[in-house]
C-alpha cells in the first residue's frame, strides 16, 4: 500500500527546474517592480527621441539650423530632463523593491534560522533585481522606440515636416535602459 502512495505522490512533487528557478517572478510585487522598469524606460526613450525630434525639426530649418548655441541648449536640456527621469525613476524602483524585500521578511527570517546567510539573502534579492530590471528596460526600450517613432510620424504628417529626417532608433535610446536595469 506504501509503494502505491508512495508512486502516486512521487511525480507531483517534482518540479522542473526552469519553473523553479521563476517561480519567484510570480511573487507579490514583482509585476510592480517590472511595470515601473518598464514605465521608467519608456519616459526616459521617449524624452531622448522627442528632444532629438526636436533637434532635427531646428536642424531642417534654414534660418537656425546652423546654430551652436541651439544646439547646446538642446543637449543640455536632454541631459537635464533624462538625469530628473531616471532620478525619479529610481527612487520609485527603490521603494518598490523595498516593499517586496519587506513582504518577504518572514521568508527570509526563516531561511535565516536554517542556516542561510546574510550575503547569500543578499545576493539572491540583488540578482532578482537585476533580473527584475532588465526585463522591464528591456520592455520599457521597445514600446518607447515604438511610442517615439509612431509620435514622430504623426508630427511630420501633420505639421508637413519632409525636410526632418530623424533615426527611429539611436544609441542614446538604450541609455535609459541601462540606468534602469542597473
Amino acid at each position: 500500500m506504501s509503494a502505491v502512495v508512495a508512486s502516486v505522490d512521487k511525480p507531483s512533487l517534482r518540479v522542473p527546474r526552469a519553473r523553479a528557478n521563476v517561480a519567484w517572478l510570480r511573487e507579490r510585487g514583482m509585476g510592480a517592480s517590472i511595470l515601473v522598469a518598464a514605465i521608467s524606460t519608456v519616459f526616459g526613450v521617449v524624452l531622448i527621441a522627442t528632444t532629438d525630434f526636436l533637434a532635427a525639426m531646428l536642424r531642417a530649418d534654414p534660418y537656425i539650423g546652423d546654430s551652436g548655441t541651439l544646439a547646446f541648449i538642446l543637449g543640455f536640456l536632454t541631459l537635464l530632463l533624462v538625469a530628473l527621469a531616471v532620478y525619479v525613476a529610481g527612487i520609485v524602483t527603490a521603494n518598490t523593491f523595498a516593499t517586496v524585500v519587506a513582504g518577504r521578511s518572514r521568508q527570509i527570517a526563516l531561511l535565516r534560522l536554517i542556516g542561510a546567510s546574510a550575503r547569500s539573502q543578499r545576493a539572491r534579492v540583488a540578482s532578482q533585481g537585476l533580473i527584475v530590471g532588465v526585463l522591464g528596460a528591456t520592455i520599457g526600450t521597445v514600446l518607447g522606440i515604438v511610442v517615439s517613432a509612431a509620435g514622430a510620424q504623426i508630427a511630420i504628417v501633420r505639421l508637413g515636416l519632409d525636410a526632418v529626417h530623424v533615426a527611429p532608433v539611436t544609441l542614446s535610446m538604450l541609455l535609459p535602459a541601462v540606468i534602469v536595469a542597473l
